[in-house]
């Protein structure tokens, strides 16, 4: 554990941002002539390359090579991301894969860099289709008056509460499992919020929101004012009710409970990262 612990702190020291044996992290500065040039400082495998940009193609940040070669999206677009932090956290998880092979669910990070880079063009949809959870957030749906309603109140009445003051979110509680339809201010207030967020604090928003299915869930840990902790908790409190009668079932709720983990924890990590330099 010493000897990775003191592996990992000279990797983040060194001037070249090189992480362990096949990952380079380097700063990535597009030509003011359009063309895109990544430069690798301090390391015998440098090497210049210049290619024709993408219709709003990357700006100034850091970007990876995998032995040598730059990494790319799913989309084909250059993997470059804005902080250093979240670049050398992208290179961890391509320097643990089984043979230096892609598995999307050993790289939450970089699933959601990936995602951030190639969703601009359908930011529109995806915004339409996160709008839709207003309506259906699990923070406003109640069970039948009894245990799990009054957990449900003690858990979601004071999200709500901080929703209603901090965001101007006054979204209306419903014992319908179908929800309830919210009135147009609150629509508005969702949208304009969703409106603000840039394309790498959207991706960790729509993550958040699929995962918890919760606008008020998500936004709460993207605030601060829930950790990861609680915001899974909040998200599963129906289905850990029904664990205490009904008992866990192995390879079945153990991993339905680690992923939802992953996918709400990622994108808090991931927030995290950007702040960082």
């Amino acid at each position: 554990m010493e000897q990775l612990w003191a592996l990992r702190r000279e990797s983040l020291l060194t001037q070249s941002g090189r992480f362990y044996e096949t990952v380079v992290v380097a700063p990535f500065v597009p030509t003011e002539g359009g063309q895109q040039q990544q430069q690798q400082q301090q390391q015998q495998q440098q090497q210049q390359q210049q290619q024709a940009p993408d219709p709003g193609g990357p700006s100034r940040g850091y970007q990876l090579l995998l032995r040598k070669y730059p990494i790319k999206t799913p989309g084909k677009q250059l993997l470059v991301v804005p902080t250093r932090s979240l670049a050398l956290a992208v290179a961890a998880e391509w320097e643990w894969l089984p043979k230096g092979k892609p598995v999307p669910h050993m790289m939450p990070l970089m699933s959601l860099a990936a995602t951030a880079i190639d969703q601009p063009k359908e930011r529109s949809k995806v915004l339409e289709h996160l709008l839709k959870y207003v309506h259906t957030d699990g923070a406003c749906i109640r069970y039948e008056p009894g245990v799990l309603e009054r957990r449900q109140a003690a858990m979601f009445d004071p999200l709500l509460l901080w929703a209603r003051q901090q965001l101007g979110w006054s979204l209306a509680t419903s014992h319908s499992i179908f929800g309830t339809q919210q009135d147009d201010v609150t629509v508005a207030a969702v949208e304009a919020w969703l409106q603000g967020l840039n394309k790498w604090h959207l991706a960790a928003a729509e993550q958040l929101i699929t995962a918890s299915k919760s606008v008020v869930i998500a936004a709460a840990l993207l605030y601060g004012r829930i950790n990861v902790a609680q915001a899974v908790a909040a998200a599963r409190i129906e289905e850990e009710f029904q664990l205490e009668d009904w008992g866990m079932v192995e390879a079945g709720h153990d991993l339905d409970i680690a992923d939802a983990r992953s996918r709400i924890g990622a994108p808090a990590v991931f927030t995290r990262l950007l702040a960082l330099p």
